[in-house]
């Protein structure tokens, strides 16, 4: 069985009905649309407030016939990308290549169907989402990492890399620490590790990855290292100190 993509999902699509067709194809597959917009201002407002996974883009909106455009140019730069569905009623040549740039996952040409729809979110999902033996976690290589809501491992949720505070082994599951609260997984440390960038996640001890992006400072004698916004004490093993405190030093 394959697990539920729980993405989250941003519409900017001016066509009331063909917004709510998108809105319910996206529900069907178990995505979460967090908002619709009609106009491109109102579109990057949502994104802001919400920074979706995936933004379904219409070019024209209302007499704006480049939004869609304008839209994608103004998140682009953003360090967790969204991944972009263009739509559009002209198969313009010139147009796509403008939209290239923004790396989108495809375009459709209206009308399209509801299996062309889901074909597209779907193929997207497997092609961006590099799945674990077992499907238990993914990473999605625009800096996000699905992982299993539960022990069941067929729901997944996305989480930003930046949002991971450290790592706590607990058997055959772990903790993912973040700045709000733990969230406890169905993989064991090794193998959630394993799909983490090494030049932002480093192990410290036998029990605990931390994310150096979150380290606030760190006592030699006692060999522990103060990491998140609450200071968490995390101890460093002897095996893990070298190459710990050479990380931390490159990093000054």
């Amino acid at each position: 069985m394959k697990p539920i993509y729980n993405a989250s999902v941003l519409i900017a699509e001016d066509e009331f009905i063909e917004a709510q067709d998108i809105k319910r194809i996206c529900l069907d597959i178990g995505f979460r649309v967090v908002g619709i917009a009609q106009n491109k201002n109102d579109a990057i407002s949502l994104y802001q407030l919400y920074r979706p996974d995936i933004v379904i883009i219409d070019i024209k909106l209302g007499a704006d016939a480049k939004a869609g455009i304008k839209i994608a140019e103004h998140v682009y730069n953003i360090a967790s990308l969204p991944l972009f569905l263009f739509l559009t009623q002209f198969s313009s040549l010139k147009m796509i290549k403008e939209a290239t740039q923004f790396l989108p996952i495809n375009y459709l040409v209206k009308p399209f169907t509801e299996v062309q729809l889901k074909a597209t979110l779907l193929s997207a999902m497997e092609k961006y989402i590099t799945w674990m033996p077992g499907s238990t976690a993914s990473i999605l290589h625009l800096g996000k990492i699905f992982i299993p809501e539960s022990k069941s491992g067929y729901a997944l949720r996305a989480l930003d890399l930046n949002d991971i505070v450290h790592l706590e082994a607990d058997g055959s599951y772990c903790f993912v620490h973040t700045n709000k609260k733990p969230i406890h997984i169905s993989v064991n440390l090794k193998q959630f590790s394993s799909l983490l960038p090494d030049n932002i996640f480093i192990r410290a001890h036998r029990s605990f990855v931390v994310n150096l992006r979150h380290v606030n400072g760190l006592d030699r004698n006692k060999r522990i290292v103060y990491i998140g916004e609450s200071h968490v004490e995390i101890p460093i093993g002897s095996k893990y100190y070298t190459s710990l405190i050479n990380r931390l030093t490159k990093m000054n």
